[in-house]
């Protein structure tokens, strides 16, 4: 996941990345990239990935960026 973050924040890679956060898996994970973000240890340019806890609302997410 952080290497594919990691492409698409240095530009070689164009493409969506989406976190199936089925029962709440992921929510540990996204809370510390949000308090890497609040810390500034990681800066956000733009929303790096899509994160939905069902698949068609991800898929549908992933095609609008």
């Amino acid at each position: 996941l952080f290497e594919m973050i990691t492409l698409v924040q240095i530009e070689q890679a164009s493409y969506p990345i989406g976190i199936l956060n089925a029962n709440g898996f992921y929510d540990y994970l996204l809370a510390h990239i949000q308090h890497m973000e609040q810390t500034g240890f990681l800066r956000q340019r733009k929303p790096l990935f899509q994160v939905s806890d069902n698949l068609e609302g991800l898929l549908a997410d992933m095609r609008r960026v």
